[in-house]
């Protein structure tokens, strides 16, 4: 599109009337007085030197001054609005990094110490959100809490021995602690993790305890190397899953040793042990391995909705009045040695039992294995299930098949409404005062 030129309005030298001249023009005629008027686009000499108008006649206007004032401007706002902007993010700059950082918590006997990544810190303190701290060396007694700890919160004791009403209290997820060669007594509970994902790593040389010593949330995972968690109640309680390996080290309740909310994962290995009144117990499902561990309990070993027994060697031992007792249905393993020690009854099932024992021991003072619906036995190269008084009682069916074992009763060896299955070999043996008995 074509652009029609506009006029600028200027004053004429002569008359000083207005006069409109187009960008670009020569001259132009006032039509006021009449005077030719040519267009000098540059500075105005000085007043002494440039000759005065004449009405009329010939005049010059000089219009570069102007556009000159209006360019300045121009660059002098341009200059202003720069600096102001230049000004603000110095301001911001500055106020953010002097702004001091809060940190909210539930722990009022001590004021809030924040500690950068890999940072010492004396207690009582306060591990912050996403940060990692050391406690080295603190050997102290106080009360309330010594250490909160934010989400994310990694924590490392390290040569301490430390006895607070709680050693750690976690106010958020995802806090993890690594206790090293130290010693960390709650008078009311050791570590407070009670929130989702806390992960803690106890070894060879330390101990936590507590009137519970470990409380958890959702998803705890536990690792044990030798160290040992005591609880004067409880060793350790948790609101819902929980994964817990124990290698040579030991947990040990006067009540409890683990009480599990939800689907509990234990593995014991090399000598470590799980020893309390109630050793384990779950709300929901328990699945528990032994490779040289032992579970020792004075009333019940294990008892959950849901129990599956894997258990390797001769150094793998359950050993208690009831060793297995379950809601639903008892899933046993016993390889190579590992036996099930009960003075009462060693498995309790309300629906099924599914046994199989690899050179595995079942022996019991009174009575062997019971289930509200059926047991299936299947026994293999020295398999052994020995009871004083009857050996298996089942309400519905038995399946029993046994390859160089042998089932042995002080009065019944099988009880139920009918024996589905029997196969035994000639290297394995059935003894009772009665086989089977409906």
């Amino acid at each position: 599109m074509h652009r029609t030129r506009q006029p600028r309005v200027h004053r004429c030298p002569a008359c000083a009337a207005p006069l409109e001249v187009i960008d670009g023009a020569a001259e132009v005629h006032c039509s006021y007085c009449h005077a030719h008027v040519t267009i000098e686009r540059r500075a105005k000499p000085n007043a002494d030197r440039a000759p005065p108008p004449q009405r009329g006649g010939e005049a010059v206007l000089y219009v570069e001054a102007a556009t000159r004032v209006v360019s300045q401007a121009v660059r002098l706002v341009v200059a202003m609005v720069l600096l102001g902007i230049l000004v603000a993010v110095g301001i911001g700059f500055l106020l953010s990094r002097e702004a001091p950082s809060s940190v909210a918590g539930s722990a009022p006997h001590f004021a809030a110490r924040a500690a950068s990544p890999d940072q010492s810190l004396s207690l009582p303190s306060r591990c912050a959100v996403n940060q990692r701290v050391l406690i080295e060396g603190e050997t102290l007694e106080l009360d309330g809490v010594a250490l909160v700890a934010d989400a994310n919160c990694k924590i490392e004791f390290r040569n301490c021995h430390i006895t607070a009403d709680k050693v750690v209290e976690a106010s958020s997820a995802n806090v993890e602690i690594r206790v090293v060669e130290s010693t960390l007594i709650g008078r009311k509970v050791a570590l407070d993790l009670s929130r989702p994902n806390p992960k803690v790593e106890i070894d060879a040389k330390s101990l936590v305890q507590g009137a519970t010593a470990i409380v958890a949330g959702h998803n705890l995972v536990l690792a044990i190397s030798g160290g040992a968690v005591v609880g004067d109640r409880s060793a350790v309680k948790t609101e819902g899953r929980a994964t817990i390996k124990l290698e040579g080290g030991k947990i040990t309740g006067a009540r409890n040793a683990l009480t599990l909310g939800g689907q509990g994962d234990v593995s014991v290995s090399e000598g470590g042990s799980i020893e309390a009144k109630e050793a384990i117990t779950g709300d929901s499902g328990v699945k528990l391995r032994l490779d040289g561990g032992t579970i020792r309990a004075g009333r019940t070993a294990v008892r959950a909705a849901r129990v599956e027994v894997e258990a390797t060697g001769e150094g793998s031992r359950i050993e208690a009045p009831t060793a297995i007792e379950t809601k639903h249905d008892a899933t046993v393993d016993l390889r190579e040695g590992a036996s099930l020690k009960a003075t009462r009854l060693a498995i309790d099932a309300r629906h099924s039992v599914e046994l199989e024992l690899e050179g595995g021991v079942i022996q019991s003072q009174k009575n062997g294995l019971r289930a509200g619906h059926t047991i299936s036995v299947v026994a293999r190269s020295g398999g052994l299930i020995k009871a004083a008084g009857w050996a298996v009682d089942a309400a519905h069916d038995v399946d029993v098949v046994l390859e160089s074992s042998r089932i042995e009763a002080g009065t019944t060896a099988l009880k139920g409404r009918r024996a589905r299955k029997l196969e035994v070999d000639d290297a394995s043996e059935i003894v009772g005062a009665q086989v089977f008995r409906r």
